[in-house]
Parts: structure tokens; C-alpha cells; sequence
């Protein structure tokens, strides 16, 4: 079954209340485990986070230690040692109907079940899987039994994504839920109008101007070593683009963005954002609506007016109208609804002053659509 990252944590809700366990599978970067454990934080559940690659046996069961049992038998000296295992750190603790969970080295307690994330579990060596088939299906590891309603969710890349995966065995399979997450452009520029301290404002436009550009990973890309684009890159991307514009070196920008995301039409597109920086003599010229006739130059022009909404001031009150009447519907929607995840109260006070003079498919937008 093929979901996106925006379904994702419907996807855990139903299982927890159902009481089974998940596998979910994607190609890299495409965040997969960033969206579960966003799921964990936003219903505010404990969640207990294990990587897999690398791993050995003594992670699994933990490690053994002798122990002085002191039995004696029909009075005589019977079995004086045993071996048992240190229980393992991913594991939740229950003692006296209590619940805890190892934070760094002391144990916290909590007070409602959670997720016990397995991520990378498939570079995990097969004799590892089979050993985690016991979690999976008795719900213990050894004498440690995992209390009822955590749920055990387990990611992986594909086999073919030459990220080191070994081949599933069988039975681990039989007792999960399978979904294969795919990168969506539309959840990523939703994540990003909603974390614009994370993805820039530029790279959510260009995605949305452009939905292929989001992801772009071939096996063959890890053979050559060069880059390409996922959702997790462009976030790289983002983190670089902030610094350059802080620190002035925009000029490095073309050589970022190559060695980052591979997807060097990112750099044109900068181009058309700068290249409408001199709006009042476009629009004084007459020619802003011959400027907007490539998907590039209309969202590039998009966040320019988003950031004059999110700052509104009457005196650019005709400018921003004017742009958003030469824009096509979705990116004067963009426009919008950019500014309104920037800064909610100045884009209230231009709805409500301009909403009369606003094109009718935008007004219907705004209305019932803006505040997802």
C-alpha cells in the first residue's frame, strides 16, 4: 500500500488503536522517520528510538551477566550461577504496574504506552531478524515482556535503494502492516508554509512551481557519488540558503546548490525572484503580465508578494493587488496563504481591507482553504 508522508501518522493512530505493528518502506530521505516521530511528539506519547545498522545480538537481548541464584536441591548444593541478560536500553521497563523508559542512563516513567521505533531495521543482518521476530509476534524479548499498547513500528529503505539493505526474511514480513511512503509535493510545501524556520521560502515555491524537482534518487547516483534531490536534501539545501543570505555570499549560491541537490534550475529560478526586485518599474512599464509566462518567473513574483502581505502596509496596497490580479489562481493563491503561515494578523488585516477586490476564484480560496 503506497502513502504519503501526510498519511503517515493516520496510519499509526489506526494501529495503535488496533493493536499491530508497522512497516513502513521508502526510498531515502524522503522522512519517513521524522514523520513518525512528529507523530509521537504531536500526540505527546512517550517513543523510544532504536537504529538498527550496525547492530549485534548483545543489542538485542542486551548483555549477559552471572548471576548468584543460590538454589539448593534435597540439601544439597544444586545450581549456584546462572546466566541472565542485562535488559537492553530500547526496551521499556514495567515494575510494581509501572512503566519506564531508559533516558540516557536513569529511567523515566510514564504514564501512557508509546512507539518503540526500529529504524534502518533492514540493515540489520537476517540472523538479527529472526531474533526480532520474538518482539514482534509474543510482544517480548527473552524474559522482558513489552507492556500492552506499545506499538512497534519498524523503517526501512528498499533493497534496491543500495542504502546497505539486507533482504527481509519472510516471517518478520507476516507480522507487520507494509506501506511504502512516497515523497509528495503537496505535504512538503504544507510542511514548509508551516516550518518557514526550517525550508526556506524559496525552495517551498520552487517545489510547488515545479513538483518534479522534489525527488530525484537513482541507485545509480550512490555509484557515481553525486548528489540528488529528496525532501531531506532540499531541507540541506535550506539550512545552507539562510546562511549565505545572513552572512552575504549569495555568490557561492550555484556551487551549494549543485553539490546539495544536484537540480541546478533551482538557480534560474533565483534569478527570476531577484530579477523582481524592481516591481514598481515593471508594473509602471506595463510589462509584468509578459514577464509571467513560465511557472518560474509566477512563484518567484508569489513570494515577493507573500513577504509584502506578511509585512502589509497600505502604501503597497495597489502593488500587491495589482500582482496578485496578473498571477494565475494557484500562485496568487500561494501568495496568500505564504504570507498568511509568515504572519497571520497582517494578512487578516489585507483580507479584510481588500477581500471586495480580490478575483473570485482567490476569495473562495481565502475563505475556506487558507488555514489547513
Amino acid at each position: 500500500m503506497v502513502i504519503t508522508p501526510g498519511q503517515v501518522k493516520d496510519v499509526i493512530d489506526l494501529a495503535r488503536k488496533a493493536g499491530v505493528n508497522l512497516l513502513f518502506k521508502g526510498g531515502p530521505g524522503i522522512g519517513k522517520t521524522q514523520t513518525v516521530l512528529s507523530y509521537a511528539k504531536e500526540k505527546e506519547i512517550p517513543v523510544i528510538y532504536t537504529s538498527w545498522a550496525g547492530r549485534d545480538v548483545v543489542d538485542i537481548y542486551g548483555i549477559p551477566k552471572i548471576v548468584d541464584v543460590g538454589r539448593v536441591i534435597e540439601g544439597k548444593p544444586g545450581l549456584k550461577y546462572a546466566t541472565r541478560f542485562a535488559q537492553p536500553d530500547w526496551l521499556p521497563v514495567t515494575f510494581n504496574n509501572k512503566t519506564y523508559i531508559f533516558n540516557n542512563d536513569s529511567l523515566v516513567e510514564v504514564d501512557k504506552p508509546g512507539i518503540i521505533v526500529f529504524d534502518e531495521v533492514g540493515q540489520a543482518r537476517p540472523d538479527l531478524q529472526a531474533m526480532l521476530l520474538q518482539a514482534f509476534t509474543e510482544r517480548r524479548v527473552g524474559s522482558t515482556e513489552i507492556p500492552a499498547g506499545w506499538t512497534l513500528v519498524a523503517i526501512t529503505n528498499r533493497y534496491e535503494d543500495a542504502a546497505g539493505t539486507y533482504k527481509f526474511i519472510s516471517p518478520l514480513l507476516s507480522r507487520v502492516s507494509i506501506y511504502e511512503v512516497i515523497a509528495d509535493p503537496e505535504d512538503f510545501v504544507k510542511f514548509a508554509l508551516k516550518n518557514q524556520d526550517r525550508i526556506h521560502p524559496l525552495v517551498a515555491a520552487y517545489i510547488k512551481a515545479f513538483n518534479d524537482a522534489l525527488y530525484d534518487f537513482k541507485p545509480q547516483y550512490v555509484t557515481a557519488i553525486r548528489p540528488y534531490a529528496t525532501p531531506r536534501t532540499w531541507e540541506y539545501l535550506s539550512r545552507q540558503l539562510f546562511t549565505l543570505e545572513r552572512e552575504n555570499k549569495m555568490d557561492l549560491l550555484a556551487k551549494v546548490v549543485e553539490a546539495t541537490v544536484g537540480d541546478v534550475r533551482f538557480i534560474e529560478f533565483y534569478r527570476d525572484y531577484k530579477f523582481f526586485e524592481n516591481l514598481p518599474e515593471l508594473i509602471k512599464q506595463g510589462t509584468l503580465k509578459n514577464e509571467l509566462k513560465t511557472a518560474s518567473r509566477r512563484y518567484a513574483l508569489a513570494v515577493h508578494i507573500g513577504e509584502l502581505i506578511a509585512k502589509y502596509d497600505q502604501k503597497n496596497r495597489e502593488l500587491i493587488l495589482t500582482c496578485l490580479k496578473a498571477l494565475d489562481d494557484d500562485a496568487s493563491s500561494y501568495s496568500v496563504i505564504y504570507a498568511y503561515k509568515k504572519n497571520k494578523e497582517k494578512t487578516k488585516i489585507f483580507i479584510d481591507q481588500n477581500i471586495s477586490r480580490l478575483d473570485i476564484g482567490l476569495k473562495n480560496f481565502v475563505l475556506a482553504d487558507i488555514d489547513f
